[in-house]
């Protein structure tokens, strides 16, 4: 449902999204990429989760088969719910 209106205050969080950002290059994968490894990247990704949905999607330059983008999912919410442990831990 949307809710329309205007609103005061803090919003209540009650997920922690996290961000991953993978880049291709050549037949392979980098996740988290460096800034030099974004910059000869044909195609890069970066996928939002929470700890059971994708809230975010935004892809770069360059293109992907469904199969990699769907793998490129496993590996977002991996590497989501492996920060999240480490936050919570401290």
């Amino acid at each position: 449902a949307i809710i329309r209106g205007e609103y005061n205050g803090l919003l209540r969080l009650t997920s922690l999204p996290i961000t991953t950002t993978m880049t291709k290059i050549g037949d392979y994968w980098i996740v988290d990429p460096s800034r030099d490894e974004e910059l000869v990247g044909e195609t890069f990704i970066t996928i939002g989760t929470t700890e059971e949905h994708v809230c975010t999607i935004q892809k770069g330059k360059g293109w992907l088969y469904k199969e990699e983008l769907m793998n490129n999912i496993d590996i977002a919410f991996k590497r989501g719910n492996y920060i999240r442990s480490i936050l919570s831990s401290q």
